[in-house]
């Protein structure tokens, strides 16, 4: 649809060869308006002059979306603002995901910002502990 609609757009799907040639395209070009990618795309890509990102395809996990969402927002952004979309039939597979995903993500802030944080494992380490696990 995007060339129907006269929209440009690079797409990215598997290789580091081709993630370095869609993004340095992207970046690069001001007609190109969409970096259309798979989940491949959730990785090792700064795609600061972005501004929307548009999930049509959920994650299974809370991480993995904020690790998708988090491609644009980068400190070097000159964006005040980003926008997330997620893409989601009411009633539908994907509607559940993200229900599970929201689930997810609050048993996370439980453990790592709320009541359950002062008694996790890590709450109660040391410096010392921290020093041992990193000599390996």
């Amino acid at each position: 649809r995007f060339e129907k609609w006269g929209v440009s757009y690079v797409e990215y799907d598997g290789t580091d060869q081709q993630k370095q040639e869609a993004q340095d395209t992207f970046m690069s070009d001001p007609d190109i308006r969409v970096f259309l990618s798979s989940d491949q795309g959730s990785d090792s890509l700064d795609l600061y002059e972005a501004s929307v990102v548009i999930n049509y395809d959920l994650p299974w996990n809370w991480s993995r979306l904020q690790q998708r969402n988090n491609r644009v927002h980068r400190i070097v952004s000159e964006h005040k603002t980003v926008y997330y979309y997620d893409l989601v039939m009411a009633d539908s597979v994907e509607d559940r995901k993200r229900q599970l995903i929201e689930r997810k993500k609050g048993f996370h802030d439980e453990v790592f910002r709320g009541a359950l944080a002062d008694r996790s494992a890590s709450a109660r380490m040391t410096k010392d502990d921290l020093l041992y696990a990193l000599r390996g």
